[in-house]
């Protein structure tokens, strides 16, 4: 997902981003990681991705971060920063990104893909939307990409509905997902709305972690807190 998150937010002159990811470019990844390519296997994917976005919009600054995430560095990796964008792969670090950016009062545009099916939606407690509303109850453990497969274009999909979302908390325009989720399957070509707020206690919102359909009732509606009119965030 953060191939094409990258992407366009970098295309649209975003002025400064942090890419943070300790792997480096494997042949498996290429079917669905269209930013890098043959000659960057190996290579860092901070650094690889930097290089090329740097080629696409010499504007934007770009700080590539290729250390891993930890309770001692994700505080210092998030500071300054207006928006975080979670393109993680593992529940471990979802949870440690998500409680570093509530204690700093940042807003999350989240996105995870599974196989076929991908879910968007953006968080933030000012607005009275945490990732527990979200998820009550995240779960010990959760299948990787490499253990059931991502269908590639899927993530361009998800990814640019992510985008999406950051460009309107930037700008202070549109509706953001604050408060909905969306649910996308790339097999029916359809995608699905639940609202999500506080007071959810552990009510299910029919989805699993990774954005699975398991066929559940809608949850009952929770009241959307709308953001005031007018720049999002400080910057």
């Amino acid at each position: 997902l953060g191939g094409p998150v990258l992407q366009y937010l970098v295309g649209a002159g975003v002025g400064r981003v942090v890419i943070v990811d300790d792997d480096v470019v494997e042949e498996r990844n290429l079917q669905r990681q269209t930013l890098y390519g043959t000659a960057t296997l190996g290579c860092a994917k901070a650094e690889s991705a930097a290089a090329r976005l740097r080629d696409l919009n010499p504007l934007v600054e770009l700080i590539a971060v290729t250390r891993r995430v930890t309770e001692d560095s994700v505080d210092a990796i998030l500071g300054g920063c207006d928006v975080v964008v979670d393109a993680v792969d593992n529940l471990p670090t979802r949870l440690l990104v998500a409680r570093a950016r509530q204690r700093l009062g940042l807003p999350l545009v989240f996105g995870a893909v599974q196989a076929v099916n991908g879910q968007v939606t953006v968080l933030w407690e000012r607005h009275g939307l945490a990732l527990s509303d979200l998820f009550p109850s995240p779960p010990q453990d959760c299948p990787t990409a490499a253990e059931v497969g991502v269908l590639g274009p899927m993530t361009g999909w998800v990814g640019s509905v992510m985008a999406t979302e950051v460009v309107k908390l930037i700008t202070g325009t549109g509706e953001p997902l604050l408060g909905r989720v969306m649910y996308i399957d790339t097999l029916g070509a359809s995608r699905k709305e639940l609202r999500c707020g506080t007071g959810w206690g552990s009510r299910s919102t029919g989805m699993n972690y990774w954005g699975s359909w398991d066929g559940s009732p809608r949850p009952r509606e929770c009241r959307w807190l709308r953001p005031a009119r007018g720049c999002w965030l400080s910057r």
